[in-house]
């Protein structure tokens, strides 16, 4: 039990603060998970900015405004409550155009899932076992 609550005040810590992640944030994010980064650059970073901030009206991966518990769209309202649920959202729905949705491999996407959930701050690795626990609204 007291590991779940780890993980929650992991997460929730530097996303409750209301600040945008800091450029070290990110730097140290990037070389923790440098995986998840390459395949980031490859495949996201065109759409949603090198530092996940968002661009041309995609919706930013990293900072306040990020990951909303109910994201609306042309697919309706999505919940992201936990990183599995951005797996989850990430697998079906990216990379754009929709042609290319789920292209990545499984791996990929759990690299770059995890490289937004330190992104915000997390000292955590996302992973298929603690994906559902680590709750991020």
């Amino acid at each position: 039990m007291l590991s779940k609550w780890l993980l929650v005040a992991a997460w929730l810590v530097p996303a409750c603060a209301g600040q945008r992640v800091p450029a070290e944030q990110w730097t140290l994010a990037r070389a923790a998970e440098p995986s998840g980064a390459k395949v980031y650059d490859a495949e996201c970073g065109s759409c949603h900015g090198v530092e996940g901030d968002g661009a041309r009206g995609i919706p930013e991966l990293i900072g306040q405004d990020a990951l909303p518990l109910q994201r609306s769209g042309r697919q309706g309202a999505v919940p992201f409550k936990t990183a599995q649920d951005v797996f989850d959202y990430t697998r079906e729905k990216m990379p754009l155009p929709s042609k290319r949705a789920g292209t990545l491999s499984e791996r990929e996407y759990w690299e770059v899932v995890s490289l937004l959930v330190r992104g915000r701050g997390s000292s955590l690795a996302v992973t298929p076992a603690n994906a559902s626990s680590i709750v991020i609204n």
